[in-house]
């Protein structure tokens, strides 16, 4: 498959893929691949990656039959971003790969730890017995409650049944 065959193979694809020779060429690529890396048409499309050894992992992951790597890296312009990579050996030359920017994902997620970080640090702190249910089991209580109930520290607590507890 050369050429116009590849050209059409990568265009039907519904996301960022390029085909990559073993040594982490960019060989061909679709219209997404641009966009996601800031590719300009005409010139060599380079992957930067933050991580020294991505493509080695990604390589070892096809052999392994695993396929898939998490890789931050740059786009032409500086922005940094989260790429999902999954790839698979296509003829004996080639790699196709399919990427997905998981950079919003893993920015949501950074946030939601933390915000429970905030959370649990203010739960510590208030003075009242507090006991978080769920489940049927306790899954947060504060020193306060340990002490009303006996106990030295709230730790002890967590995961018992409730209705052993009230």
């Amino acid at each position: 498959m050369e050429g116009a065959e590849t050209s059409d193979l990568l265009k039907d694809l519904p996301s960022a893929a390029a085909l990559l020779s073993y040594q982490g060429r960019v060989i061909a690529y679709n219209e997404e691949a641009a966009a996601l890396f800031g590719w300009d048409a005409g010139a060599e499309p380079r992957l930067v990656s933050a991580g020294a050894d991505w493509f080695t992992r990604l390589l070892a992951g096809v052999e392994e039959s695993r396929r898939g790597a998490s890789v931050v890296t740059r786009r032409c312009g500086g922005r940094r971003m989260a790429i999902a990579v999954h790839a698979s050996a296509f003829r004996q030359d080639m790699l196709l790969v399919l990427f997905r920017d998981c950079s919003d994902e893993l920015h949501a997620r950074r946030a939601h730890t933390v915000s429970e970080r905030r959370l649990r640090s203010f739960l510590d702190r208030v003075p009242d017995p507090l006991l978080i249910e769920q489940g049927g089991r306790i899954a947060y209580a504060n020193d306060a409650a340990a002490r009303l109930v006996g106990l030295s520290e709230a730790g002890e607590l967590r995961h018992r049944p409730i209705e052993r507890v009230i």
